[in-house]
């Protein structure tokens, strides 16, 4: 696991930021017997005391020995990727921390990298295509067009992955596939560019594999009309999506 994880690094530098998905099923893997609710209810000292009580409770269901064993056998193939990656750098750029995005000429003096390459200014306009922006519609045929540069909302690319949030429940497979979207989505989110030429918004593609886990679980066992219908207009987008590609039929 740490080997595929440090592969998709030296890809995405982001997907690094999926490891909290990784700790939760090793700390899944280190139980040593079946789990004990968190109860914690009320209010006051004994309340404080009862909840401390239920975490000293819930945490010896776990085996500390065989957790730090899964996480260093993880961590290891994982830290000989970074290394490899910062010694690339080194050779390219004479630094191990310098990138390369710094050293393209007039990068930073593009309009959506007036505030840094990284800024929590470009958080609202990240959030809005990731989840908001609506295609271009015109009164021609075919009357609705993605746009080329600009991007389109996951929710509309897919819309499958709305059942990603009824994949509820504190076990090690939710809660560490939200940690992984949400370590992904930072640096997405802080990144001045909201990708460019694209259709739908290319840099979700980091965590969609943990969101496809999520989108599985919270669909259940069997498929409902719904679902079936969600997963079907989700295969007619993206097909529009490669049809608007080979034509060139943008906005």
């Amino acid at each position: 696991m740490g080997m595929w994880l440090g592969m998709a690094m030296l890809c995405r530098l982001d997907t690094v930021m999926g490891f909290p998905f990784f700790l939760a099923y090793f700390l899944h893997r280190s139980r040593r017997q079946p789990g004990t609710p968190l109860l914690g209810m009320g209010a006051g000292r004994d309340s404080i005391r009862r909840i401390l009580a239920d975490i000293g409770a819930w945490w010896r269901q776990y085996d500390p020995r065989r957790f730090a064993l899964a996480a260093l056998e993880f961590g290891g193939p994982l830290c000989v990727s970074t290394g490899l990656y910062l010694l690339y750098n080194v050779a390219r750029f004479g630094s191990p921390l310098i990138t390369g995005y710094s050293l393209i000429p007039g990068l930073l003096e593009e309009p959506w990298y007036r505030d840094g390459f990284l800024s929590l200014s470009s958080i609202p306009r990240n959030l809005y295509t990731l989840l908001f922006k609506a295609p271009a519609f015109s009164e021609v045929f075919p009357y609705i067009r993605p746009y080329h540069v600009g991007g389109l909302s996951l929710l509309m690319t897919t819309p499958a992955f709305l059942w990603a949030i009824k994949a509820r429940g504190w076990n090690w497979l939710s809660v560490g596939s939200w940690l992984a979207i949400v370590g992904i989505a930072v640096p997405i989110l802080l990144h001045g560019d909201i990708g460019g030429a694209q259709f739908g918004y290319r840099y979700a593609m980091d965590f969609y594999p943990f969101l496809l886990l999520l989108m599985i679980r919270g669909m259940g066992d069997r498929l409902t009309f719904e679902q079936g219908l969600a997963i079907g207009l989700s295969i007619l987008v993206n097909a529009w999506g490669i049809w608007a590609c080979v034509t060139g039929n943008w906005a």
